[in-house]
C-alpha cells in the first residue's frame, strides 16, 4: 500500500503531442527532400523553404526541451550526448563503411572502401564518409551545439533568468554572424569545403536556434496566443516583404556551409519558418497528436535520419529487380544505379516518391527496432 501511494504521488510525465507531430512534419520534409521533389509534395514552399530553416529547427526543438537543471551539471549532459548521438553516430558511420565495402567490389562506385582514418577522425572532421549515412552529416556539430549552450549557461550561471538567456542568445547570434561572415569571405573554400574542420562553421551557425527554443518555451510559448488567421496573415506579409527585398526566397546548404547572400538573412528565414511550423503543428496537434503513427516517428527521428538513405536503396533496388521480371515497367537506368547514390528508380507516374516516403519511415522505424531487440538479447546473456 505504501508502495502504491508513492507511486501515486509520483508526478506523471507529460506528453508534449504538439513536438511529437513537429518532429514527424520535419522528418517528413526531410525524406521528400532527399528524393528532390520537395516543390511537389511540400506546401508553400515559395513562402517558407526548407532549406531555409529546416537544421535549425531540430536546434531549436533541442533547446526546447533543454532541462535547466544541467546548467549545473554540464559534465553530465555532454557525457550523456556522447553516449546518445556522438557514439551512435560513429558506430553507424562504422556499419555502413562495412556496407559500402562490400557494395565496392559489386560496382557501385559512389561506395568507397572502408578505411580507419574514414570511420575516425574524418567521421568528425569532415562528418559521415560513406553514401547510405550521408543525412546524418549534422550530427557531430549538432553534438558541439549541445555541448557549448550548456557550457555557456555553466559559465554564465551567476546570472539568472531573462538577463541570462539574453546573453547568451546574443553571444550565439553574434557567433552565427561571423560564421556565415568568414563562410562568405572564402574561409570554407580549399580544405574547409572538402570538409576539415567545417564542423566549426556549422556548430557556430547552429548555436543561436538552440538558445532560441529555450528562450520560446521560457518565455514567448505563454505568449504565442494570436489567432491563426492573424498568426498566419503576419507570417506571409512578412515572408512575401522579405522576398521582395530579397528577390527570391532562400536557400542554404549548411552541409557544406554555402548558398548566404549576407549575414541577417539566414536568421529571418529560420525564424519565420520556425514559426510557422510551430503554428501548423499545434493546429494539427488535436488530430494527428496521438496518432501510433506520428509518434513512432517522433521517437525514432535518430534512426530515421541515419537509416532513411538506405532504405531508399533496398527499395530502389527491389524495384529494378521488379522490372526485369515484369515486361511491362520501363526499363530502369543502370548506370545511374551504379554511379549516382541519389538515383531512385520510380517507374511510373509522381505517385513513387510517397513510396519511398512510406518505406523509409518503416524501414528505418522496425531496423531501430530489431537492433534494440538484439541490444537487449545481448546484455541479458552478459548478465
Amino acid at each position: 500500500m505504501e508502495e502504491n501511494s508513492e507511486l501515486l504521488l509520483k508526478p506523471k510525465r507529460v506528453v508534449n503531442y504538439q513536438f511529437k507531430v513537429l518532429y514527424a512534419l520535419i522528418m517528413y520534409v526531410v525524406l521528400v527532400g532527399h528524393l528532390g521533389v520537395v516543390d511537389q509534395y511540400v506546401p508553400f514552399v515559395e513562402l517558407f523553404s526548407p532549406y531555409g530553416f529546416g537544421i535549425q529547427l531540430f536546434l531549436f526543438i533541442s533547446g526546447y526541451f533543454y532541462n535547466k537543471r544541467n546548467d549545473d551539471t554540464p559534465h553530465k549532459f555532454i557525457t550523456k550526448k556522447v553516449m546518445t548521438i556522438l557514439l551512435p553516430y560513429l558506430g553507424w558511420n562504422l556499419f555502413y563503411g562495412i556496407v559500402c565495402h562490400i557494395l565496392s567490389y559489386c560496382g557501385f562506385e559512389y561506395c568507397k572502401k572502408m578505411t580507419l582514418t574514414a570511420v575516425t577522425i574524418d567521421a568528425i572532421l569532415k562528418g559521415p564518409q560513406y553514401a547510405f549515412n550521408g543525412p546524418t552529416w549534422f550530427l557531430v556539430p549538432f553534438f558541439f551545439a549541445e555541448a557549448i549552450s550548456c557550457l555557456e549557461r555553466f559559465a554564465f550561471k551567476k546570472w539568472e533568468g531573462a538577463v541570462k538567456d539574453s546573453i547568451i542568445f546574443v553571444i550565439n547570434l553574434l557567433l552565427n554572424f561571423a560564421a556565415i561572415h568568414y563562410v562568405m569571405k572564402g574561409y570554407n573554400a580549399g580544405g574547409f569545403y572538402e570538409g576539415e574542420f567545417k564542423f566549426v562553421f556549422q556548430t557556430f551557425f547552429m548555436l543561436p536556434y538552440f538558445s532560441l527554443g529555450y528562450i520560446y518555451k521560457t518565455y514567448l510559448e505563454k505568449k504565442d496566443t494570436l489567432s491563426n488567421t492573424l498568426y498566419f496573415l503576419i507570417l506571409v506579409l512578412l515572408s512575401v516583404f522579405y522576398i521582395f527585398i530579397n528577390g527570391h526566397t532562400s536557400s542554404y546548404f549548411v552541409v557544406v556551409m554555402g548558398g548566404f547572400e549576407n549575414i541577417l538573412f539566414p536568421t529571418i528565414t529560420a525564424i519565420l519558418g520556425i514559426a510557422f511550423y510551430l503554428r501548423i503543428s499545434r493546429i494539427l496537434t488535436p488530430v494527428m497528436g496521438r496518432s501510433k503513427c506520428i509518434n513512432a516517428i517522433a521517437d525514432n527521428t535518430f534512426a530515421v535520419m541515419t537509416h532513411h538513405s538506405f532504405a531508399f536503396f533496398i527499395l530502389s533496388l527491389l524495384m529494378i529487380l521488379a522490372a526485369k521480371l515484369l515486361p511491362f515497367l520501363p526499363e530502369p537506368d543502370m548506370e545511374k544505379f551504379f554511379t549516382e547514390s541519389t538515383y531512385r528508380y520510380m517507374p511510373r507516374g509522381r505517385g513513387f516518391p510517397a513510396l519511398y516516403v512510406i518505406f523509409g519511415f518503416v524501414y528505418s522505424i522496425y531496423f531501430n527496432k530489431l537492433v534494440t531487440l538484439i541490444k537487449k538479447n545481448i546484455f541479458k546473456k552478459e548478465k
